[in-house]
């Protein structure tokens, strides 16, 4: 916890917000483990009490609102080291393709 308040959060309340959201979709052992973007050094994990089971609906709007929140953040820059596939931690043609499945596409 003292890593997660230490951490100086560049996106602010947003990227709090993806962080968990991630690390709660990646729990698989019931423990959050938290990568955050930069820090560079491995945050401690957290035991989650209870995991809630989410249904596919809404853990496809979770992903296209964290999708979504990623382009902003990004400017809408998908590619290099401040694009948004990095921020995901992703290809940026991985990140082409979700965007294609999702009907997302960049404001005029």
């Amino acid at each position: 916890m003292g890593d997660l308040q230490a951490y100086d959060w560049p996106g602010n309340v947003r990227e709090l917000q993806n962080a968990i959201e991630r690390a709660a979709i990646a729990a698989r052992s019931g423990a959050l483990t938290f990568n955050l973007f930069g820090s560079g050094e491995p945050v401690t994990p957290v035991i989650a009490a209870e995991l809630e089971v989410v249904p596919e609906e809404v853990m496809r709007q979770c992903e296209r609102e964290n999708l979504l929140a990623a382009l902003q953040q990004t400017q809408w820059r998908i590619r290099g080291p401040r694009g948004t596939a990095a921020l995901l931690g992703i290809k940026p043609t991985t990140l082409a393709s979700r965007m294609k499945q999702m009907g997302i596409e960049r404001p005029k």
